[in-house]
Protein backbone atom coordinates (compact mmCIF):
# COMPACT_ATOMS: atom_id res chain seq x y z
CA UNK A 1 0.00 0.00 0.00
CA UNK A 2 1.78 3.11 -0.93
CA UNK A 3 -0.10 6.87 -0.51
CA UNK A 4 2.49 8.81 -2.86
CA UNK A 5 2.94 12.44 -2.93
CA UNK A 6 4.87 14.07 -5.62
CA UNK A 7 5.91 17.09 -6.66
CA UNK A 8 5.10 18.41 -10.12
CA UNK A 9 7.77 17.78 -12.81
CA UNK A 10 10.74 19.97 -12.65
CA UNK A 11 9.68 21.24 -8.73
CA UNK A 12 11.48 20.88 -5.80
CA UNK A 13 9.86 20.26 -2.56
CA UNK A 14 10.86 19.62 0.98
CA UNK A 15 10.30 15.58 2.21
CA UNK A 16 7.32 15.36 4.87
CA UNK A 17 8.90 13.51 7.80
CA UNK A 18 8.73 9.90 8.15
CA UNK A 19 7.07 8.78 11.02
CA UNK A 20 3.30 8.08 12.64
CA UNK A 21 1.36 11.55 11.96
CA UNK A 22 -2.09 12.84 13.39
CA UNK A 23 -3.51 14.32 9.93
CA UNK A 24 -6.82 15.46 8.52
CA UNK A 25 -8.14 15.22 4.96
CA UNK A 26 -8.32 19.00 3.82
CA UNK A 27 -9.26 17.46 -0.31
CA UNK A 28 -11.28 15.58 -2.00
CA UNK A 29 -11.04 16.33 -5.27
CA UNK A 30 -12.17 14.67 -8.42
CA UNK A 31 -9.92 13.86 -11.33
CA UNK A 32 -12.63 12.50 -13.72
CA UNK A 33 -11.74 10.00 -16.05
CA UNK A 34 -8.62 8.68 -17.08
CA UNK A 35 -6.66 6.10 -19.52
CA UNK A 36 -5.81 2.90 -17.25
CA UNK A 37 -3.79 0.47 -18.30
CA UNK A 38 -3.35 -3.13 -16.11
CA UNK A 39 -2.07 -6.44 -17.82
CA UNK A 40 -2.69 -4.99 -21.51
CA UNK A 41 -6.00 -3.94 -21.13
CA UNK A 42 -6.97 -0.13 -21.50
CA UNK A 43 -10.15 1.19 -20.03
CA UNK A 44 -11.06 4.28 -18.56
CA UNK A 45 -11.44 4.56 -14.43
CA UNK A 46 -12.95 7.70 -12.42
CA UNK A 47 -9.87 9.04 -10.22
CA UNK A 48 -9.93 11.00 -7.20
CA UNK A 49 -7.17 12.72 -4.98
CA UNK A 50 -7.59 12.75 -1.18
CA UNK A 51 -5.09 15.57 0.13
CA UNK A 52 -4.43 15.07 3.79
CA UNK A 53 -2.00 17.92 6.26
CA UNK A 54 0.30 16.62 8.91
CA UNK A 55 -0.44 18.02 12.11
CA UNK A 56 2.59 19.33 14.12
CA UNK A 57 4.79 19.96 11.25
CA UNK A 58 6.32 22.79 9.40
CA UNK A 59 7.94 23.27 6.21
CA UNK A 60 10.35 26.05 5.97
CA UNK A 61 7.79 28.60 4.95
CA UNK A 62 5.99 27.56 8.25
CA UNK A 63 2.96 25.98 6.31
CA UNK A 64 2.22 21.97 7.34
CA UNK A 65 3.39 19.62 5.40
CA UNK A 66 1.00 17.70 3.66
CA UNK A 67 0.31 14.06 1.20
CA UNK A 68 -1.80 13.16 -1.04
CA UNK A 69 -2.97 10.53 -2.90
CA UNK A 70 -4.78 9.44 -5.97
CA UNK A 71 -7.28 6.70 -6.18
CA UNK A 72 -9.72 5.12 -8.22
CA UNK A 73 -13.29 6.17 -7.45
CA UNK A 74 -14.33 2.19 -6.27
CA UNK A 75 -15.47 0.56 -3.58
CA UNK A 76 -14.72 -2.92 -4.81
CA UNK A 77 -13.09 -6.09 -2.74
CA UNK A 78 -9.71 -5.41 -4.11
CA UNK A 79 -10.10 -1.61 -4.61
CA UNK A 80 -7.12 0.76 -3.01
CA UNK A 81 -9.53 2.93 -1.85
CA UNK A 82 -12.26 0.59 0.05
CA UNK A 83 -9.13 -0.86 1.95
CA UNK A 84 -7.70 2.58 3.13
CA UNK A 85 -11.17 3.91 4.29
CA UNK A 86 -12.09 0.42 6.17
CA UNK A 87 -8.87 0.73 7.51
CA UNK A 88 -9.81 4.62 8.73
CA UNK A 89 -13.02 4.11 9.68
CA UNK A 90 -11.72 1.06 11.97
CA UNK A 91 -14.52 -1.18 10.49
CA UNK A 92 -16.11 -2.58 7.21
CA UNK A 93 -18.51 -1.01 5.14
CA UNK A 94 -21.84 -2.56 5.20
CA UNK A 95 -23.66 -4.19 1.92
CA UNK A 96 -25.89 -1.03 2.03
CA UNK A 97 -22.58 1.58 2.34
CA UNK A 98 -21.12 -0.14 -0.54
CA UNK A 99 -24.13 0.51 -2.72
CA UNK A 100 -23.07 4.25 -2.57
CA UNK A 101 -20.92 6.27 0.01
CA UNK A 102 -19.90 10.25 -0.20
CA UNK A 103 -16.64 10.09 -0.38
CA UNK A 104 -16.85 14.04 0.94
CA UNK A 105 -17.86 12.53 4.19
CA UNK A 106 -13.99 12.45 4.71
CA UNK A 107 -13.07 15.92 4.74
CA UNK A 108 -12.25 17.44 8.08
CA UNK A 109 -11.76 14.03 9.76
CA UNK A 110 -8.67 12.87 11.30
CA UNK A 111 -6.42 9.79 11.22
CA UNK A 112 -3.40 8.51 12.05
CA UNK A 113 -0.81 8.16 8.26
CA UNK A 114 2.10 6.71 8.46
CA UNK A 115 4.87 7.92 6.60
CA UNK A 116 8.03 6.68 4.59
CA UNK A 117 10.49 7.14 2.44
CA UNK A 118 11.38 5.65 -0.59
CA UNK A 119 13.53 5.90 -3.31
CA UNK A 120 12.18 6.00 -6.99
CA UNK A 121 12.60 2.74 -9.42
CA UNK A 122 16.37 4.85 -10.96
CA UNK A 123 17.20 5.96 -7.50
CA UNK A 124 17.37 9.62 -8.07
CA UNK A 125 14.32 10.94 -6.20
CA UNK A 126 12.88 10.13 -2.79
CA UNK A 127 9.33 10.31 -1.82
CA UNK A 128 7.08 10.58 1.11
CA UNK A 129 4.62 7.60 1.30
CA UNK A 130 1.75 6.90 3.39
CA UNK A 131 2.82 3.20 4.39
CA UNK A 132 -0.82 2.98 6.42
CA UNK A 133 -3.89 4.67 7.36
CA UNK A 134 -5.70 4.29 10.72
CA UNK A 135 -8.76 5.46 12.67
CA UNK A 136 -7.80 7.68 16.02
CA UNK A 137 -7.81 6.13 19.00
CA UNK A 138 -10.85 6.43 21.18
CA UNK A 139 -10.94 10.24 22.93
CA UNK A 140 -8.34 11.40 21.01
CA UNK A 141 -9.11 14.95 19.77
CA UNK A 142 -9.04 16.01 15.97
CA UNK A 143 -6.26 18.94 15.26
CA UNK A 144 -6.74 22.10 14.34
CA UNK A 145 -5.84 22.55 10.23
CA UNK A 146 -4.27 25.57 8.38
CA UNK A 147 -5.60 24.29 5.49
CA UNK A 148 -9.30 25.30 3.91
CA UNK A 149 -11.27 22.07 3.32
CA UNK A 150 -11.40 22.05 -1.02
CA UNK A 151 -14.27 20.02 -1.96
CA UNK A 152 -14.34 19.78 -6.35
CA UNK A 153 -16.75 17.30 -8.12
CA UNK A 154 -17.03 17.29 -11.78
CA UNK A 155 -20.76 16.19 -10.92
CA UNK A 156 -21.39 19.15 -9.45
CA UNK A 157 -18.80 21.83 -11.31
CA UNK A 158 -17.91 25.16 -9.36
CA UNK A 159 -15.71 26.94 -11.77
CA UNK A 160 -14.64 29.30 -8.69
CA UNK A 161 -13.78 25.73 -6.91
CA UNK A 162 -11.93 25.15 -9.78
CA UNK A 163 -9.78 28.16 -10.22
CA UNK A 164 -8.78 28.10 -6.74
CA UNK A 165 -6.92 24.74 -7.72
CA UNK A 166 -2.82 24.92 -7.96
CA UNK A 167 -2.80 25.14 -12.06
CA UNK A 168 -0.66 21.89 -12.03
CA UNK A 169 -3.51 19.95 -10.23
CA UNK A 170 -6.00 21.65 -12.72
CA UNK A 171 -3.80 20.00 -15.26
CA UNK A 172 -4.73 16.11 -13.78
CA UNK A 173 -8.24 17.05 -13.75
CA UNK A 174 -9.96 15.38 -17.27
CA UNK A 175 -12.92 18.03 -17.52
CA UNK A 176 -13.59 16.83 -20.71
CA UNK A 177 -14.48 13.06 -20.80
CA UNK A 178 -17.02 12.67 -17.71
CA UNK A 179 -19.47 8.98 -17.54
CA UNK A 180 -22.43 10.26 -15.60
CA UNK A 181 -23.58 8.10 -12.90
CA UNK A 182 -26.29 8.69 -10.13
CA UNK A 183 -24.77 9.17 -6.51
CA UNK A 184 -26.05 6.94 -3.70
CA UNK A 185 -26.12 8.93 -0.01
CA UNK A 186 -26.27 7.18 2.64
CA UNK A 187 -27.07 7.70 6.40
CA UNK A 188 -24.18 6.35 8.75
CA UNK A 189 -23.38 5.00 12.15
CA UNK A 190 -22.48 8.32 14.11
CA UNK A 191 -20.31 5.81 16.04
CA UNK A 192 -17.84 5.79 12.90
CA UNK A 193 -15.61 8.93 12.12
CA UNK A 194 -17.26 9.24 8.60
Amino acid sequence: MTLLAAAPEGMDFELAPEGNHLAVCYMVCDLGYHETEWQGVKNNKRKVRLSFELSGTAMEDGRPFSISQNYTLSLSDKSNLRRDLQSWRGRAFTEQELKGFDLFNVLGKACFLNVIHTKSKDGTRTYANAASIASLPAGTPAPDICNELVKFSLDDFDQSVYDALPEWLQGKINIHQQQKTEPVINDFDDDIPF
